[in-house]
């Protein structure tokens, strides 16, 4: 069977139908890890996978946009788009792929 990683940004729309996809992997026998953020972890390993979670500086709790980021209160349109393009999807971007190359280098005999 295949070692699987499933990675995904620490929002619950993106989340939810990768622990569908993780669920049938682990059903069909592969070995499945699953990046994403702390918030997360129960649900992951009730998928059967194996949580590795996001760093700090890449994760954040979606459960209120606007308490974790205070830039945001108060945009509408583009400049709420333009806010939310950059502060929680780009700047995590780095560390996300950071801790994607690890846990694949991880993946070929390393940590897991």
């Amino acid at each position: 069977m295949a070692s699987v990683l499933v990675c995904s940004c620490p929002i619950i729309g993106h989340v939810v139908p990768m622990l569908a996809v993780a669920t049938g992997l682990v059903n069909r026998g592969h070995t499945v890890r699953f990046l994403t953020g702390q918030r997360y972890a129960d649900r992951v390993t009730a998928t059967g996978a194996i949580f590795l979670p996001l760093p700090p500086d890449a994760d954040f709790d979606d459960t209120n946009p606007d308490e974790e980021f205070p830039g945001r209160v108060g945009l509408k349109g583009p400049k709420g788009i333009r806010y939310d393009l950059t502060h929680i999807f780009m700047r995590p971007g780095k560390p996300q792929y950071d801790a994607l190359k690890a846990a694949s280098v991880a993946s070929r005999g390393g940590w897991y």
